[in-house]
């Protein structure tokens, strides 16, 4: 027997931690034989209330440097402690499971930290230094995050589905990232760091303003759906990509944008009358006196206050969608300038209608809605679409 163990002994970091758990049940001389995970990249193990699984876990983790573990019952908080606590050179856990309501102190160590339906954690303990990423997303009893966040190496913060979530800490300076979408009770976001790249707040129905926003580096914006909202503040001008603005309903205007390449703009469902000058390259919008000369694409459908295009359009512009602008009297006679190929879009109670020639393709819901006696003369040079 003595020889089996020995070749068991050196074939147990070659097996999962399930299969160990069940050898190791069914030989009581394996019970006290170790293997070493250090090598493996990650451990994934479900803790199902099993002695033998406690007892395995509670031998192993140790040597464990990466673990995502699911909880299926309600594990008491002292056995937790004791079990994270022997995790002490843990540098990724990952927590899954609706039965935790709170964590105990985590590894000094610990550089990322990921909590998934754990829908009734109510509290995170004090974050390690050494901590680079949290996830805590559909925590939906949590009502905050730790003051120490703000001392962490944090470049990811994900709180996202944390309906309970009323505010934020002060944010680490070198944060990057943060995804707080629907955050339906967080009421307002604390200072931005300069660092930050991505914004992502969408859904945040109890969020009224946001904070200065033109000091950082956030090349991609989404605060759609923030009804509350009364304005958007200046933006940065020289890294902005993507700015996702839909269903703003008090927003009446947006600050200047910047005249990259490749900027995409949604702001259908929106309460704007004004745009800004200059506004970038969009994909969906209502627009200002004067846009960029590299957009390719403006679909302001649905904006229902908007009264007027600019006088000065894109010159490669090849799509224009005003679908169900119906303050909109006229297109600009710019158009009759651009691509031959432009396709515009006029849906709905579009009430525009001076409609510039050349045109290849026009999609109307009513003939007598959009054209005059004039622009039915050009239809030989038109396809339309109703």
């Amino acid at each position: 027997m003595g020889k089996h163990l020995q070749v068991l002994q050196l074939c147990l970091p070659l097996l999962s931690p399930q299969d160990v758990c069940m050898l190791q049940c069914t030989c009581v001389e394996l019970n006290t034989m170790r293997a070493s995970w250090e090598e493996h990249q990650l451990i994934n193990f479900k803790l199902d209330g099993s002695p033998s699984a406690i007892a395995w876990l509670h031998k192993n983790i140790v040597s464990i440097r990466a673990l995502d573990l699911k909880l299926e019952f309600r594990l008491p908080k002292q056995l937790l402690d004791g079990l994270i606590g022997d995790g002490r050179n843990l540098i990724a856990l990952a927590i899954a499971g609706q039965h935790t309501r709170g964590l105990p102190q985590l590894p000094a160590q610990l550089q990322h930290q990921k909590l998934t339906d754990c829908k009734n954690l109510r509290y995170l303990p004090k974050l390690p230094a050494t901590l680079q990423t949290l996830y805590c997303n559909d925590c939906e009893a949590l009502t905050g995050l730790p003051s120490s966040l703000y001392s962490t190496n944090v470049t990811e913060l994900n709180c996202s589905g944390c309906i309970c979530l009323q505010q934020l800490p002060d944010l680490p300076d070198g944060l990057e990232d943060l995804d707080a979408e629907n955050c339906s009770a967080l009421a307002e976001l604390p200072q931005l760091p300069t660092s930050l790249q991505g914004l992502k707040c969408a859904g945040c129905s109890s969020l009224r303003h946001l904070p200065a926003l033109a000091h950082t580096e956030i090349s991609c914006l989404d605060i759609s759906d923030c009804v509350l909202l009364t304005e958007i503040p200046d933006l940065p001008a020289h890294c902005l990509d993507y700015l996702l603005a839909g269903n703003l309903h008090r927003v009446t205007r947006l600050p200047a944008l910047s005249d990259r390449g490749y900027c995409r703009i949604s702001n259908d469902k929106t309460g704007i009358s004004e745009l800004p000058d200059p506004l970038p390259c969009i994909d969906e919008l209502q627009l200002p006196e004067q846009l960029p000369a590299g957009m390719l694409m403006l679909d302001v459908s649905g904006c229902t206050a908007l009264q007027q295009l600019p006088a000065e359009l894109p010159p490669d512009l090849l799509t224009l969608d005003v679908s169900w602008c119906t303050a909109l009297r006229q297109l600009p006679a710019a158009l009759k300038h651009l691509n031959s190929a432009l396709h515009i879009g006029c849906l709905g109670k579009c009430l525009c209608r001076h409609m510039p020639n050349p045109v290849m393709f026009m999609a109307a819901q009513s003939v007598d809605e959009l054209l005059t006696t004039t622009q039915q003369t050009l239809l030989h040079n038109q396809v339309l679409q109703v």
